[in-house]
C-alpha cells in the first residue's frame, strides 16, 4: 500500500475520531447548560409565583385601610344633632363601604387557602398566631353594628373606632403589621431572584471552563494539528505539480527540437524527391512524427485540464472563414479514405466572434478526427449552428459506432470504445477526454448524442462564445497558399544556438530569395542589428549567455523597431503569454512547416 494511501486512511481516521469527539462533547455541554436551565427556572418560577401571592395580598391590605379609613371618616359625621336625612345619607354610605369590606375579606381568606408555598404558609401562620380570625369575627360585627339602622350613633362610633384601630384589638393594627411581613417577603424574593442569577452565571462559567478545559481545548489542538497537516500536504501538492508542470514543459522542449529537424527535413526531402517509394517512406516518417508530437500535445493539455491550470487565450475571428479553413483541412484526410465529407453551414451564422480559437481547432481536429479514423467507407457529416452565443457542431458517421456497454468510458483518458473490428486502428484515447475538458472550460462540452454500433454514430461539439457582433465583418485571415513564394529583398537575421536548426531554417528560406542573417547567440544578434539594416527577426528563447527575452530587451533599448518573433520549441499557452507581454510581435511553436514560417515573415513584414 502506498505511503500517499495510507497517510489519507489516518487523515480520515483522525477526522471521524474527531467527529465523534465532538458530538460527545456537544451533548456534554447540552446536557449541563439544559440542567441549569431547569434548576434556574425552577427556583424562579417559585419565586415568581411567591411574588404574585405577595402583590395579590398586598393590594387587597391596602383597599381594606383605606376603605378602612374612608369609614373612620364618615363616622365623625355621625352627630345626634345631625339632620336625619344627612343620618341616613351617611349610613348608606357606611352600609355600602362594609359590603366592600367584607367582601375583600372573603377573598384575601380563599386566596390564602388557595396558596402553598411557603411564603404564604408563614403569613398563615402570622394570621394564626395573631388571631386573626377571631379579630375578623369581631370585625364583621362591629360591620353589623354600623349598618344596622337600629344602632344608636354611639354603638356606630365605637365600633368605628375599633374600625380604625384606635384600640389594640383594632382592624388596621394587625394590617400594618401584616404589611410589613409582605415587605420583608418582598424583599427575601428579590434576593432570591438574585441569588437565581447569580448561580446561573456561575455554574456557566464553570462548564464552559471544564468543557473547554477537557473537551474543546483536546479538540482544538486536534483542529490546528489537521489543518498543519493539509497545509503541508497542499504544500507538497503544490510543489510536486510544479515540478511535474516544469518536467513536461522541459520534455516538450526537448521533444520539440530534435522534431523539428525531422519534420523539417522530412518536408524538404518531399519536395525534392521524386521517387514514389521515396515519397511513400517520407509520408509514413512525417505521419509518425507529427503523430508523435500531437501525442505530446495532448499530454501536455491533459495534465493541465485535470490540475485545473488551463487558461484560455481569447481572440477575434471570423466564424465563417474559420470553419470553412479548418473543416479543409479534415476533407482532405477524409478524400484520402474515399470518404464522402459534407460540411452544413447556415447563412445565419455571425461574421465576427470572440473565442480560443486554436482550442476550438483542437475540439474539432479531434471529434472529426476520430469519426474519419473509425469510419471505413460512407460519410462524415458536420452541421454547424450558433444559439444564444453558443457554437454548436454535429458530427455524424457512418463508422464501427460504440460498444454500448462502454459509452460510459468513452470520455475517460486512455479508453477506447469502439468496436473490437476498429482495435487495430490504434491511438492513445486522449482525444474525447481533451476535447470534453477544453470544451467545458469554454462554457460548453462534448456529449455523444446518438450510436448504432455498426452504423456509425453522432457527437456534439458546443463551446461559448465570449462575444457576438453579427453587425461587424472581420478583417480575412491570412491564407497561407495566398503567401507569395518570394520575399526577395527582405532582410531577416535568424537567431538560434542550434547549427542544426538554422541548417534547417536557412534551407527552408532559401526558394524565398530574402537576404537571410544567421547567428548563434543573442550578443552576435546585437552586433549585426548594429552594423547592418534588419527588417525583421526570428529569435529563438532557449540560448545561453543571454536567451531571448534579455536579447529582445537589448534590441529595444538600441533602438530596433521591426518585428520580432519567438521561434521556440516552448508551446505551452503560459509561454505565449509570457512572449506577448514581453513584447514579441509572435510567437512560432518549433516544429514549423515551410508554408507557416514563410506565411508568418509575410505577415509581419507587411
Amino acid at each position: 500500500m502506498s505511503e500517499s494511501l495510507l497517510n489519507y486512511q489516518e487523515s480520515s481516521k483522525k477526522i471521524k475520531d474527531l467527529e465523534r469527539s465532538f458530538a460527545f462533547s456537544t451533548t456534554i455541554v447540552g446536557v449541563l447548560v439544559a440542567f441549569i436551565a431547569a434548576v434556574g427556572f425552577y427556583y424562579h418560577h417559585r419565586v415568581s409565583e411567591t411574588q404574585t401571592y405577595i402583590r395579590k395580598i398586598n393590594k387587597i391590605i391596602v383597599k381594606q385601610s383605606n376603605t378602612i379609613t374612608r369609614i373612620s371618616v364618615l363616622g365623625g359625621f355621625l352627630d345626634e344633632s345631625a339632620p336625619h336625612e344627612d343620618l341616613i345619607r351617611v349610613r348608606g354610605k357606611l352600609s355600602n363601604l362594609i359590603k366592600a369590606l367584607n367582601e375583600s375579606e372573603h377573598e384575601l381568606s380563599k386566596l390564602i387557602l388557595k396558596a402553598e408555598n411557603a411564603s404564604v404558609k408563614d403569613l398563615k401562620d402570622f394570621l394564626k398566631k395573631n388571631q386573626v380570625e377571631t379579630k375578623l369575627d369581631a370585625f364583621l360585627a362591629r360591620a353589623n353594628v354600623i349598618i344596622n339602622p337600629l344602632s344608636s350613633n354611639k354603638e356606630i362610633k365605637e365600633s368605628i373606632h375599633f374600625l380604625a384601630g384606635d384600640n389594640k384589638k383594632g382592624s388596621l393594627t394587625y394590617s400594618d403589621e401584616f404589611l410589613k411581613l409582605l415587605d420583608q417577603d418582598y424583599i427575601q424574593g428579590m434576593r432570591s431572584l438574585e441569588r437565581i442569577g447569580l448561580f446561573v452565571i456561575l455554574s456557566s462559567l464553570v462548564v464552559l471552563f471544564v468543557v473547554w478545559f477537557l473537551l474543546f481545548r483536546p479538540l482544538s489542538k486536534t483542529v490546528l494539528e489537521q489543518n498543519r497537516q493539509i497545509l503541508d500536504s497542499s504544500l507538497q501538492i503544490e510543489s510536486v505539480s510544479r515540478s511535474r508542470t516544469e518536467f513536461l514543459a522541459n520534455i516538450s522542449h526537448e521533444i520539440r527540437t530534435p522534431m523539428t529537424g525531422i519534420l523539417g527535413y522530412t518536408e524538404h526531402l518531399e519536395e525534392e524527391l521524386t521517387s514514389p517509394k521515396h515519397k511513400k517512406v517520407l509520408k509514413i516518417i512525417n505521419q509518425n512524427a507529427s503523430h508523435l508530437l500531437n501525442l505530446l500535445d495532448d499530454i501536455l493539455d491533459m495534465s493541465k485540464v485535470k490540475a485545473a491550470k488551463f487558461d484560455l487565450s481569447y481572440e477575434k475571428i471570423s466564424l465563417r472563414t474559420f470553419l470553412k479553413t479548418t473543416f479543409n483541412l479534415m476533407k482532405i484526410k477524409a478524400e484520402e479514405k474515399d470518404l464522402e465529407f459534407v460540411v452544413d453551414l447556415p447563412d445565419n451564422l455571425p461574421h465576427f466572434v470572440k473565442v480560443d480559437a486554436t482550442r476550438l481547432r483542437q475540439i474539432i481536429f479531434n471529434i472529426v478526427g476520430n469519426a474519419i479514423k473509425f469510419t471505413q467507407e460512407g460519410i462524415i457529416e458536420v452541421k454547424v449552428g450558433v444559439h444564444k452565443k453558443h457554437l454548436y457542431v454535429e458530427i455524424s458517421d457512418t463508422g464501427t459506432g460504440i460498444d454500448p456497454q462502454k459509452e460510459q468510458k468513452i470520455f475517460r483518458p486512455f479508453e477506447q470504445a469502439r468496436n473490437e473490428a476498429s482495435q487495430d486502428i490504434g491511438g492513445t484515447g486522449l482525444g474525447l477526454s481533451l476535447s470534453k475538458g477544453l470544451a467545458q472550460k469554454m462554457g460548453g462540452d462534448v456529449q455523444l448524442i446518438s450510436n448504432q454500433p455498426g452504423e456509425g454514430c453522432t457527437f456534439r461539439i458546443s463551446v461559448k462564445l465570449k462575444t457576438v457582433e453579427s453587425e461587424i465583418e472581420a478583417p480575412p485571415e491570412l491564407d497561407v497558399s495566398e503567401v507569395p513564394g518570394s520575399l526577395e529583398g527582405a532582410r531577416v537575421l535568424l537567431v538560434d544556438d542550434s547549427k542544426e536548426n538554422l541548417a534547417l531554417f536557412t534551407l527552408q528560406l532559401s526558394d524565398s530569395k530574402c537576404d537571410l542573417t544567421t547567428v548563434t547567440s543573442g550578443i552576435e544578434a546585437l552586433n549585426v542589428v548594429e552594423e547592418q539594416p534588419i527588417d525583421i527577426i526570428l529569435l529563438d528563447l532557449q540560448m545561453p549567455v543571454m536567451d531571448g527575452y534579455a536579447t529582445l530587451e537589448e534590441l529595444k533599448e538600441q533602438g530596433f523597431q521591426g518585428p520580432i518573433l519567438a521561434l521556440t520549441a516552448h508551446a505551452s499557452e503560459e509561454e505565449r503569454r509570457k512572449t506577448q507581454k514581453a513584447g514579441f510581435s509572435a510567437h512560432i511553436t518549433k516544429p514549423v512547416k515551410k508554408a507557416d514560417l514563410l506565411a508568418s515573415i509575410y505577415k509581419y513584414l507587411s
